[in-house]
């Protein structure tokens, strides 16, 4: 993996080269951004080029080639290590003292420099983030430590003043949308239409474009609208139930980690929220696309380009009234939701809105 192989970043790459090429490298790191933005990837290709052996002096990308490169690429280095739990929602004290703490005054064993890569950081809980803060404070010159969060406000203020913080910023879609064409072999349709929901955000539009859960969900979504008109309520709950179905291989733990039933219970919990709230965003550019489509006439401008036939129809349908109405209810569905009001009931009745719009207009 080299640094010109990450999409987008540019100013986070930029930082860290520099200083491989100064050999000014800080002995901590956090990379802040949400899950999918690369940081994971970022830490591992720096970690890479820090271990390097076959790069000229003052060089930043890594060669790829020496043992030191194949090691790190297969997780086999001695001296760069992945920081884990037994725990799924949580990283203790006991892992941050054994696995950092006291290994950390230990010199190399192979390289010039150690490097400690803590995947999801923002579960240290405050006594494992204490217990790191005396090697933050005092550590031994060959240390690196590369936290990777999704939420710097997780961190004590003590450990945040002592890492150099790289916020991972939204990549820009065209960089995404060409990636998936040129790299990943998409069809510029799905390119587009993974494009339009990732935000900018790489690894969502990988997943979008490899997993069957967003197209099943955007055909349920589109059949569910079609025919919204036409069904009853408790059909309508029914197709409802249907869209927000989360795969039974999506409910099955990660990794080999243990998990209590509570920590079972919230990760479901959590996976149905997301189910939701991806739902919202299906709709929130069908009504998106319903507008535009209204306004210009132009399939071009749209989003779902291959859903033309109910659009069309849609459009004779609704007045501009009516989606304007609609969106300030899809907005206040989205509030209610961040409330913690009862999801599926919430939805339901925002459907039902619809329904009463479309067979009365």
């Amino acid at each position: 993996m080299r640094f010109s192989d990450v999409i987008g970043l540019a100013p986070v790459k930029e930082h860290l080269q520099n200083a491989l090429r100064r050999d000014n490298i800080s002995h901590a790191y956090l990379f802040e951004g949400e899950a999918g933005t690369g940081k994971k990837m970022l830490a591992r290709t720096f970690a890479q080029s820090i271990q390097c052996t076959g790069k000229a002096q003052g060089e930043s990308e890594p060669c790829g080639t020496c043992r030191a490169c194949i090691q790190v690429q297969n997780g086999t280095h001695p001296d760069v290590k992945e920081i884990t739990s037994e725990r799924l929602t949580v990283i203790g004290v006991e892992d941050v003292r054994k696995q950092v703490v006291e290994d950390a005054f230990l010199m190399p064993y192979a390289g010039t420099r150690k490097v400690y890569v803590i995947p999801e950081a923002h579960k240290l809980s405050f006594a494992a983030q204490n217990a790191l803060l005396k090697t933050l404070e005092e550590p031994p010159e060959y240390v690196v430590i590369l936290l990777l969060t999704e939420n710097a406000a997780a961190f004590l203020p003590t450990v945040l003043s002592r890492v150099v913080m790289l916020p991972f910023q939204p990549v820009a879609d065209d960089l995404i949308r060409r990636y998936l064409m040129e790299e990943q072999k998409v069809t510029d349709y799905a390119a587009a239409l993974a494009v339009s929901f990732a935000r900018g955000n790489v690894g969502r539009a990988l997943q979008l474009v490899k997993s069957d859960v967003f197209p099943t969900r955007l055909k349920r979504v589109i059949a569910l609208f079609s025919e919204i008109d036409a069904l009853r309520i408790h059909q309508v709950n029914e197709r409802l139930e249907g869209v927000l179905e989360v795969p039974e291989e999506a409910l099955l733990p990660p990794g080999e980690g243990k998990e209590t039933a509570e920590e079972k219970r919230r990760r479901e919990k959590k996976l149905q929220r997301a189910a939701l709230f991806e739902t919202l965003e299906i709709i929130s550019a069908l009504l998106r696309d319903l507008l535009v489509y209204k306004a210009t006439a132009d399939p071009k401008l749209l989003i779902f380009t291959g859903e033309m036939s109910y659009i069309s129809k849609a459009c004779e349908a609704l007045s501009y009234e009516d989606l304007g109405r609609l969106f300030k209810e899809l907005e206040a569905l989205r509030q209610q939701l961040h409330a913690n009001v009862n999801a599926l009931i919430a939805l339901q009745m925002f459907l039902l809105q619809i329904q009463e719009r479309i067979q009365y207009s």
